[in-house]
């Protein structure tokens, strides 16, 4: 959890997932850097991190 009481898939959902991106590649890019920053901030493991980040590529979300 961060300062605000956030555990990172909330950050992700938050910052990420209830956006309308206009295509997937901006939706990976914001996985990766709220991935990246929860990591940094102690909130996930490198493989969680890297696991996320998978997820999201191989995802269908904001493909049009």
């Amino acid at each position: 959890m961060n300062s605000a009481g956030c555990s990172a898939l909330q950050l992700l959902a938050v910052k990420c997932e209830q956006r309308n991106w206009p295509n997937h590649g901006l939706y990976v890019l914001c996985v990766a850097k709220v991935s990246i920053s929860a990591y940094r901030a102690g909130l996930l493991t490198k493989a969680e991190r890297n696991r996320i980040i998978i997820e999201a590529a191989r995802s269908d979300k904001f493909k049009k």
